[in-house]
Parts: structure tokens; C-alpha cells; sequence
């Protein structure tokens, strides 16, 4: 099975349950193609098993929209500390300027994703 034929494009948002388990991130480092691939699909399992039952929610956790938004906000404020990351390399390695441009603008999403990240935190605890 090749990820690429799961979906016509995977970078829509229609497409993130193929990503569900595994970040293209992790999947990036020193890994080949063929091992990325091997992962993506384990990762599709994975999830599709998570699908096959639902486990008993704790009453503490809150209803399954909140804990659906805290792991969300968890998950941003990783995407958040990846970005900021990627935003001082500039200041860290020689690049050319479009990549200097990246690494800036990706700083200032990461600014932004925190933003959602702390909406996603609040609300989800009652707080908003």
C-alpha cells in the first residue's frame, strides 16, 4: 500500500487521520522513504484499532469534546515548541535568504499556534 494513493492530497485537512500516530517530523529524521512509509502504515493500524473500541472515560476527564480539545492543545503546543525550533535556525546555521524568511516566518506562526493552544487549554478546562 502506497500512502500516496490513500488520499489526492496529503496535506489536507481531510487527510490528517493518515498522519494520526506518527508526525511527518519524526518521520523525517534519518529516516529513508521506504522506512517512513513502513511507519505511516503502522501508524494508519494504530489508529484504526483505536477506532474499534471505545474505552470507558473517566468522569474526571470531562465530557469527550474536552479531553478531544486538551489532547488537541497538546498536540498544538508540540507543533508550537517544533515551529520555534525551526524559527531560530536561522540564527543558528548559514542559510539562504528564502530559508531565512522560512525560519522567520515560522517563529511567528509558532506564536500563533500557542494562541490556539491556550484557547484550546481553557476552554476545555471550563475557563473561558
Amino acid at each position: 500500500m502506497n500512502d500516496q494513493n490513500e488520499c489526492s492530497n496529503p496535506f489536507s485537512p481531510e487527510s490528517w487521520e493518515l498522519f494520526a500516530v506518527f508526525r511527518g517530523s519524526f518521520l523525517s529524521v534519518q529516516l529513508s522513504n521506504d522506512d517512513a512509509a513502513a511507519f505511516r502504515r503502522i501508524g494508519r493500524l494504530a489508529y484504526l484499532l483505536t477506532l474499534s473500541g471505545d474505552p470507558p472515560a473517566s468522569e474526571s476527564q470531562g465530557s469527550k469534546i474536552r479531553i478531544d480539545l486538551r489532547e488537541a492543545a497538546r498536540d498544538l503546543r508540540w507543533l508550537q515548541g517544533f515551529l520555534q525550533d525551526v524559527g531560530r535556525q536561522h540564527e543558528q546555521s548559514e542559510l539562504d535568504a528564502s530559508e531565512v524568511r522560512l525560519s522567520r516566518r515560522a517563529a511567528e506562526v509558532a506564536v500563533g499556534i500557542g494562541a490556539f493552544a491556550l484557547e484550546f487549554e481553557q476552554e476545555s478546562d471550563g475557563k473561558a
